[in-house]
């Protein structure tokens, strides 16, 4: 998309290149949330899944920035920055029920 818009919008260089930045960061951010989101549900441990909620709010800071505040912004990244956050959404409740679920489950 980055791509179709530095070819066909007057796109500053440097807003480019911030932002192509900022989508790489996001993108390194949102696999390491999913495998602490995973391995923590799996091995029922609820540091990881703090850790994945934690990296939830920068990436969902960085998804709304998307949406509203970038430079360009096209119909199609609307669209899939909101579903993206709708499904952040429902990841960190569930990830908040996961760990009250695994805090009252611990044998002492």
């Amino acid at each position: 998309m980055f791509i179709y818009k530095s070819d066909v919008l007057p796109y500053p260089s440097t807003n480019l290149i911030a932002e192509v930045f900022l989508l790489l960061f996001l993108a390194c951010l949102e696999v390491m949330r999913l495998l602490l989101g995973k391995k923590g549900n799996l091995t029922e441990r609820k540091l990881s899944l703090i850790l994945s909620i934690l990296l939830s709010i920068p990436v969902i800071v960085g998804v709304i920035y998307l949406i509203l505040w970038q430079t360009y912004v096209l119909r199609l990244e609307i669209i899939v920055g909101a579903i993206q956050l709708a499904f952040l959404v429902f990841e960190l409740l569930f990830g908040i029920i996961a760990v009250i679920t695994f805090a009252r489950a611990e044998v002492f």
